[in-house]
């Protein structure tokens, strides 16, 4: 009986060697014939035939200032990377990082993937974060690179609800998580840092591009 335990344990080893390696191997095969990144490009795909779905329906005149703000958006490059108003830091910091709470218990967990725009647009924390990233652009930060992180944290909001688009929900929370960690020294146990603000990163390209599929021609 003691050899046959042994044995169990020694082809559940085994097992577990074969499964993991298939997995990497997987992952390699993924990375080389570009499948690992499907997903995304799948996002933006989906993003564009809303749009055009879209295109003809009625909206609100409040929406439609949004689109047009959305439709206006682009870069626009500023000496320094973020600069806080005279006296606003303090509050500045704290809605960082209140904000980027929220969206953690919006879009972690599997949370993006059950996301009901129509639930969530009317709710208490959505409607504070609109008025929060207004504030921050505004009142809280200076001339400075990280407007253009507020501009397109303000689109994101609208692309999400109108579009039902979770990729730009994704973007969203990144870009509050990325100035957590550059403007509050946030740290989470993966160390996780998407690098995709304007003010401080290098691939804030992709929010951007994101956003241009998201613009009606």
């Amino acid at each position: 009986m003691k050899l046959a335990g042994n044995k169990k344990k020694i082809l559940f080893i085994y097992a577990s060697l074969v499964f993991a390696a298939a997995a990497v191997f997987g992952v390699m095969a993924a990375i080389n014939d570009g499948s690992l990144f499907q997903a995304t490009f799948h996002q933006e795909n989906k993003l564009e035939k809303k749009v055009k779905e879209k295109a003809d329906e009625p909206v609100s005149a409040a929406v439609q200032g949004e689109m047009n703000f959305l439709q206006n958006l682009k870069d626009r490059t500023y000496k320094e990377a973020a600069v806080f108003q005279e006296g606003a830091e303090n509050e500045v910091l704290n809605i960082i990082s209140k904000q980027h709470s929220y969206l953690n218990n919006l879009v972690g967990f599997g949370g993006a993937d059950v996301f009901k725009a129509d639930y969530v647009q009317t709710s208490t924390g959505w409607i504070e974060l609109k008025e929060d990233i207004v504030w921050l652009r505004e009142k809280g930060f200076a001339e400075s690179n990280v407007w253009n992180d507020m501009d397109r944290a303000r689109a994101l909001m609208l692309v999400t609800i109108h579009y039902e688009d979770t990729m730009s929900l994704r973007y969203l929370h990144r870009i509050f998580h990325d100035l957590d960690v550059e403007l509050n020294g946030y740290s989470d146990k993966d160390k996780k840092y998407w690098n995709v603000t304007d003010a401080f990163g290098k691939n804030g390209d992709k929010i951007q591009n994101h956003l241009n599929g998201a613009k009606a021609e």
